[in-house]
């Protein structure tokens, strides 16, 4: 399949928690959708926790957005300029998953 191309799918198929959004949403498939779900296991070695998970807090079932807000927080907490760094309770907002504070 040439590059920028994509099929559409009706019928949606895999394991949710590995599916990337543009497929699971919208049924597009393109020739890097299992890049998404490589992304995923990687994160599963790194974490050892599973893809999607109701075990975890409000917030917190998807890795994904999990990790993202994780590193997001961290990148924040460790820039070189200590003038940059964010107040605490802004870095727990991020954790808690408030999405006003990454506008």
């Amino acid at each position: 399949m040439p590059a920028g191309l994509h099929i559409i799918c009706t019928d949606v198929a895999g394991t949710f928690g590995y599916l990337a959004l543009e497929y699971f949403m919208h049924g597009k498939v393109t020739k890097k959708i299992d890049v998404y779900a490589f992304g995923v296991v990687l994160l599963e070695l790194l974490t050892g926790r599973k893809p999607m998970s109701s075990a975890y807090p409000k917030g917190e079932e998807s890795l994904v957005m999990w990790i993202e807000r994780m590193t997001l927080a961290s990148m924040l907490c460790i820039r070189r300029a200590s003038h940059a760094w964010p107040q605490m309770s802004i870095v727990l907002k991020l954790l808690h998953g408030d999405g006003e504070v990454t506008k």
